[in-house]
């Protein structure tokens, strides 16, 4: 158990979303009769191990860039899923990108926060529809292994199988900064 506490500190290191995967677990947890006070127990002490786990690198980075970051481009990355042109997929337009103008990553990152709340805010609707083409966009792949394990028995592996249903769970937390991977263009 000390391990997984650890392990998604690190997570949170590469992949900040990493730290709703708790959340999630939360939630699972409360629905299927484990107690509010045992878990939110639990929550508590994974998020404090956690915070541990990562605590030296938000030091470094609030003594390097006087900011307290995991990193300097989620705002960027958020604004590639919410803006006018984009598609559910990668999408970081060279044309007419207002980010492109800003030199320093962490001003960049703000304005791609700005800009992707507020594209939200005024396209409500355009919003839904683009997270729906990112959920789209994230299983075309595994469309794709489904079909051909139907079809080559000796492909139908757990191992595939786990795959397949871990990717719900990923795009879940992919949603959160609207980064695909480049394959699903």
């Amino acid at each position: 158990m000390y391990y997984s506490r650890v392990l998604t500190g690190l997570g949170m290191l590469m992949r900040t979303t990493v730290a709703l995967i708790p959340i999630v677990i939360f939630l699972y947890r409360w629905r299927n009769g484990v107690p509010f006070k045992t878990n939110v127990r639990s929550l508590a002490i994974l998020a404090a191990t956690a915070l541990m786990t990562v605590s030296p690198w938000l030091v470094r980075n609030d003594a390097e860039f006087h900011r307290v970051s995991f990193t300097s481009n989620a705002g960027v990355n958020f604004w590639m899923g919410n803006h006018s042109g984009a598609s559910g997929a990668y999408s970081f337009p060279k044309e007419n990108n207002p980010l492109m103008t800003v030199a320093d990553d962490f001003d960049r990152s703000d304005l791609g926060f700005k800009l992707g709340v507020e594209f939200i805010r005024t396209h409500p609707l355009e919003s839904v529809i683009i997270e729906g083409k990112k959920f789209a966009h994230f299983f075309a792949a595994d469309y794709w292994l489904l079909m051909t394990m139907e079809s080559k028995s000796e492909w139908a592996s757990a191992q595939n199988a786990a795959a397949v249903f871990a990717r719900f769970r990923l795009w879940i937390c992919s949603s959160f900064t609207c980064r695909m991977p480049p394959y699903c263009s």
